[in-house]
């Protein structure tokens, strides 16, 4: 009886503990940690700057566009900090009716 309990751990501690540390590589990889703050900040008020997308070159190294005051910036961001690609001005979207589109 007791050897069957001690079995049955030996084989599911590591698996559960493989599983956590699963979790903790994929949202550190796809920098999932952020998920809570950004959903805190979408609130009514408006800012200056919006992150318009993110592309992952590395783990380490990632491009932004960032949409701030009439203009689009591409930046290259690392954890030393980010450094100015481009700049250009921003485009404006109007959306049109849907008998227009066609």
């Amino acid at each position: 009886m007791i050897g069957d309990y001690v079995l049955r751990l030996a084989i599911m501690l590591p698996l559960v503990c493989g599983l956590i540390i699963a979790g903790l590589w994929l949202a550190k990889r796809y920098n999932l940690g952020g998920l809570a703050g950004g959903l805190k900040s979408r609130s009514t008020t408006r800012s200056a700057a919006r992150l318009s997308e993110t592309v992952f070159l590395t783990p380490a190294v990632k491009l932004a566009v960032v949409d701030f005051e009439g203009k689009r910036l591409l930046l290259a961001v690392t954890k030393q900090g980010a450094n100015l690609l481009s700049e250009v001005p921003a485009i404006s979207f109007t959306v049109e009716d849907e008998d227009d589109a066609r």
